[in-house]
């Protein structure tokens, strides 16, 4: 008898202990999924923003390439034909899809201010406003 008293003071505490237990693995199971799901977030956020610089970056390029080309050619041009290149262009090749509007302004006689608004299609990517002036030259040759 001696052995058995012992014996069921154990169980039943050991019992009783279960009993007071019982939904405590659900609620740890929660908290945890809970605290999973805010440090996923957390990541997801950061992922998301990284691709959106990421693409920005990528197409900064492209857009510096592009508004330098056409700056260029613009130079290039001859002072008397630069108000035929006064308009809007929409190009959507890549790797800079944007829309171009060209003006020209007379200065005085012999400057004009030409003016390149871009816009582009990508809203990551901020619209950019060139301006720059030409003269035309006068001519040093006798034979003028």
């Amino acid at each position: 008898m001696m052995f058995s008293f012992p014996i069921r003071l154990r169980r039943r505490a050991a019992g009783q202990a279960v009993r007071h237990r019982r939904g405590a693995a659900l609620i740890e199971i929660m908290i945890a999924m809970t605290i999973m799901v805010i440090a996923l977030t957390g990541v997801a956020a950061m992922t998301l923003h990284a691709g959106r610089r990421s693409t920005a970056l990528a197409s900064s390029g492209g857009r510096t390439a592009v508004q330098t080309q056409v700056v260029d050619q613009l130079m290039v041009v001859p002072y008397n034909v630069l108000p035929s290149k006064v308009g809007c262009t929409t190009v959507t090749a890549l790797p800079y899809p944007h829309r171009r509007c060209v003006t020209v302004a007379n200065l005085s006689i012999r400057r004009r201010r030409v003016t390149v608004a871009f816009t582009p299609a990508s809203r990551l990517l901020r619209a950019d406003t060139l301006v720059f002036e030409r003269t035309q030259g006068v001519s040093n040759s006798p034979l003028n």
